[in-house]
């Protein structure tokens, strides 16, 4: 019916991402009623180590952080190197013949470079240039993805 009730009752949602194997950063990912919240960084500590070592007594440590990180690119699968792209560049250069590529193809590829499903997505309906068609019917549908010129 058109409505955007359900997209619309979250009013703010928080992410955690595991910075390090002891840290981990808290980033407020959507805010609709509200100013974005800074991102936070927590520690948990053994607060009794050398009278109970197996950590009965844990305790959290909080930091804050020097920058905020963009919650769409921070749970990346890898984490990117000079060499390394993100989902959104590597889109771009995979589909840069302007020629039509089937969505599976698509998946499949970036998958063998560590970019996910989900990820992959997300970088064409954030890129306003990538276009895509549908063919066939039921089972004989199949998706095509295309760089416009």
């Amino acid at each position: 019916m058109g409505s955007v009730a359900f997209r619309n009752f979250v009013r703010s949602i928080i992410l955690t991402k595991s910075e390090t194997e002891d840290s981990t950063r808290i980033v407020h990912a959507k805010w609709n009623l509200s100013t974005r919240g800074k991102d936070l960084l927590f520690t948990k500590v053994n607060r009794r180590a050398e009278s109970s070592p197996r950590g009965q007594y844990i305790g959290i440590d909080w930091q804050a952080t020097d920058e905020n990180i963009d919650p769409a690119t921070a749970f990346d699968r890898i984490k990117l190197t000079n060499d390394d792209q993100s989902a959104a560049q590597w889109l771009r250069d995979h589909l840069s013949d302007h020629e039509w590529h089937k969505f599976d193809d698509v998946i499949a590829e970036g998958g063998h470079r560590s970019h996910t499903d989900t990820a992959i997505k997300q970088a064409k309906y954030r890129n306003n240039s990538i276009i895509h068609k549908e063919e066939g019917f039921g089972r004989d549908r199949v998706t095509w993805w295309k760089l416009k010129r």
